[in-house]
């Protein structure tokens, strides 16, 4: 009895070692958020948590892969039997309804493929779809109604796989990869804008991708260019010859060096990055324009995979160290959680934080922060989730 004992509490005290909270009361959170779970032997099942009541509802469950993607209006486009640039049956399942109905799109609209993302406003799907030749790819949008095709015409390469980026207006930003070689990378930045599509980054030399647009129209990137990473910023409306003004780019922080493509809004006129300069170890700054500031001062590690809530606090964390570690500040940047954590962060609309991080028995486990405690959500050997308001991690192993 005494052995069991002692057991348990030398688990429970590793799950909470290293964990430290400042106190606060429980945010309110009406926001909804989907997640799957991948066991080996079991398969993959769909989840849909309501923070609210605390309910854990069962969507789906497939022995195949699984892939999906959350609108702001509470549909789920999935595909199932779907491995990375392999072509499966795409559903929508309607969380939104009492009794959630199914679609099975692929049946409607007599095509395969595997869902890219929703539109802000959750009219409009974007997805893939290899064509009959077994490796061309190609890129559409589903209006609810029809399909259109907005692959660009005459590229250099064979598109390899997508990531895409919707713009509070209706625009898709989308990268090509043309390969994943180490040794030459190879993406592009293309634009739709409801009507035609059009290169951005003009650079298909080199490698540019991530981009992420503020709610004025405007889009940052990574780029590329001269052998060394550099942040891109286009307005959104300058033009030369029907394609975006590259003179007109801005580049953002030059005098910093720029450790990855990755950057995120904090504003419309504030925007967060990683970067680092010299010998100093990769902090996450901000840039408004005209300045730049180093806001993790976490200078014995490497920081990155910051995210913000609507209300201002802000989550990131380190990396190329052991543990890897999980910070939250608040609005004043105090911090007021800090723990183990793997992977970007993603928060609700509401204000709670979920999280990767390793359990006692190495499985990857899910949990969610309310500003007060952290439970765990769920466990697996993969996990992949997203809150109905758009953020989004996953705990993977690759």
């Amino acid at each position: 009895m005494k052995i069991a004992f002692t057991i348990f509490f030398l688990l429970l005290f590793s799950a909470f070692a290293g964990r430290k909270i400042l106190q606060g009361n429980p945010v309110s959170d009406a926001d909804v958020l989907a997640y799957s779970v991948f066991k080996h032997g079991d398969g993959i099942t769909l989840y849909l948590y309501n923070p609210s009541s605390g309910e854990t509802t069962s969507l789906y469950q497939s022995a195949e892969k699984l892939h999906f993607v959350f609108s702001s209006d509470g549909r789920l486009a999935f595909s199932t039997d779907w491995i990375w640039k392999n072509n499966g049956e795409i559903f929508i399942l309607n969380t939104a309804e009492s009794e959630p109905s199914l679609l099975h799109l692929s049946q409607e609209l007599d095509m395969q493929g595997y869902p890219l993302g929703w539109s802000q406003d959750g009219k409009s799907l974007a997805f893939a779809s290899v064509k009959e030749d077994g490796q061309q790819q190609a890129i559409y949008i589903w209006d609810g109604r029809t399909v259109k095709d907005i692959t660009p015409q005459n590229l250099l390469g064979i598109p390899d796989s997508f990531d895409i980026a919707w713009s509070y207006d209706g625009r898709l930003a989308f990268t090509i990869w043309f390969g994943f070689s180490n040794h030459e990378p190879n993406s592009e930045i293309y634009i739709w804008d409801g009507e035609k599509t059009f290169n951005l980054s003009q650079n298909v030399e080199a490698e540019d991708r991530e981009p992420v647009w503020n709610t004025n129209g405007e889009i940052a990137f990574g780029s590329t260019r001269d052998s060394e990473y550099s942040l891109l910023l286009w307005d959104g409306k300058s033009y030369a010859d029907d394609l975006p003004d590259v003179s007109s780019f801005t580049r953002i922080a030059p005098q910093l060096n720029i450790s990855s493509p990755f950057s995120s809004w904090v504003s419309d006129d504030l925007l967060a990055f990683e970067a680092s300069s010299p010998p100093h170890y990769i902090q996450v700054y901000t840039w408004d324009r005209e300045t730049w500031s180093n806001i993790s001062q976490n200078p014995e590690t490497h920081n990155g995979g910051a995210r913000w809530s609507q209300d201002g606090y802000w989550a990131f964390i380190t990396f190329f160290s052991d543990p890897q570690r999980l910070y939250v500040r608040n609005e004043r940047n105090e911090t007021v959680l800090e723990t183990n954590g793997q992977f970007v962060p993603a928060w609700s609309s509401g204000g709670s934080l979920i999280f990767c991080s390793r359990n006692h028995v190495r499985d990857w486990e899910l949990s969610r922060w309310d500003r007060a405690t952290v439970s765990a959500l769920a466990q697996g050997d993969e996990i992949f989730a997203q809150w109905r308001s758009g953020q989004t991690t996953v705990c993977s192993d690759g």
